[in-house]
């Protein structure tokens, strides 16, 4: 918890002799009124809900990074291929230009291939650095830090198809449930595993797949931790952005995935979003349902609020705070006081996950 000193008081004296009270309130009295909020909302684990921003200083890439490597690694001669570079290069993102553009089956292929390969050749670049000690790793302090209450059980959604919570989980001692069981070739159980609640456990619901599953000829799908590269004969198990997204979000593993998300969400207290966008069909319906109609917290950490982020924050104004970049040094943060929509601008860069760990603990 954090020791703040209270705000100071001060008396000025009119000419009449009578005082006047003023209470000047300090930046670490700003700090305070946050730190208070953020304990509060989050008093009970929340449920993590990790979005692109929760890995990019990581040196994973952004969603604009990955436009730019398919526009400069794919080429094809097909009117809906230059369409879809057409509208990149005119600023549409990533995701809608894909949902504008109906691209062939191989095209689609070629997608999900070079965006495996770019985003796995960037996190086996970090995963190399993780042996060095003085590596800054906050998603593993979060981690660390929830687990040593009780229940020792963290359940974390995901958008991204990178291991890094499955690094930060390994750091933290825990054990790490995905829906694939086995060492080196894994399978995937619909059930799910269950450990004792005395057990660090941490599960990492990847609702649009991950790096290390892979589908074969025959529609099984299994696993294989850190592949340098894509096992013959497979398709990587990725749910890229467009409309292919919600066709293939049908099959498994992606439904019993989605399906234990939507449960986590409905059986979460609160929740702690970081680099998370609000864009996402199979995380953002449940997620909404739950604030509007149960009034659960929410506190988002991210460098830039979407405008969705924004609305759940006016659709859920009695317990939602955002904290954003506000500028060199500086962080944006919105909340509601006294029913009323506030911005505040606080020192220090509690928008970075690290610093946003100081005010929580």
């Amino acid at each position: 918890m954090l020791m703040l000193q209270l705000a100071k008081e001060l008396f000025l004296t009119t000419t009449h002799g009578s005082k006047i009270q003023i209470i000047v309130m300090t930046k670490d009295d700003s700090k305070h009124k946050f730190a208070q909020i953020i304990q509060k909302y989050l008093e009970k684990l929340p449920l993590i809900i990790l979005g692109t921003g929760a890995t990019i200083p990581y040196g994973l890439p952004s969603m604009g990074d990955l436009s730019n490597r398919l526009k400069a690694n794919i080429s094809s001669t097909k009117k809906e291929w230059k369409q879809f570079v057409k509208d990149i290069d005119s600023g549409t993102d990533l995701e809608s230009a894909l949902q504008k553009n109906s691209l062939s089956n191989e095209i689609t292929l070629k997608i999900i291939y070079e965006t495996w390969e770019y985003i796995n050749e960037k996190d086996l670049d970090f995963f190399s650095k993780l042996t060095q000690d003085s590596i800054v790793f906050p998603i593993k302090t979060l981690f660390t830090k929830l687990l040593q209450s009780h229940p020792k059980q963290i359940k974390v959604i995901t958008t991204n198809y990178d291991r890094i919570a499955e690094y930060a989980a390994d750091l933290s001692g825990s054990i790490i449930n995905t829906g694939f069981t086995g060492r080196y070739f894994l399978n995937f159980n619909q059930n799910f595993q269950t450990f004792p609640t005395n057990q660090n456990c941490v599960e990492i619901l990847k609702v649009h797949g991950s790096l290390d599953w892979f589908n074969k000829v025959d529609n099984t799908s299994f696993s294989v931790p850190l592949a340098s590269n894509i096992p013959e004969n497979t398709t990587p198990l990725i749910v890229t952005p467009g409309i292919v997204k919600y066709q293939q979000t049908h099959l498994e593993p992606y439904r019993t995935v989605i399906n234990k998300a939507d449960e986590a969400i409905m059986q979460a207290s609160c929740y702690l979003c970081i680099g998370y966008g609000f864009n996402d069909e199979h995380i953002h319906p449940k997620l909404i349902q739950q604030l509007k109609q149960k009034n659960k917290p929410i506190v988002t950490v991210t460098k830039e609020l979407s405008e969705n982020g924004k609305k759940i924050l006016l659709d859920n104004p009695l317990k939602s705070i955002a904290i954003e970049d506000g500028g060199v040094n500086k962080t944006k943060i919105h909340f509601f006081e006294d029913k009323k929509y506030k911005v505040e601008i606080l020192d220090g860069n509690y928008w970075q996950l690290e610093h946003f760990i100081e005010l929580w603990f």
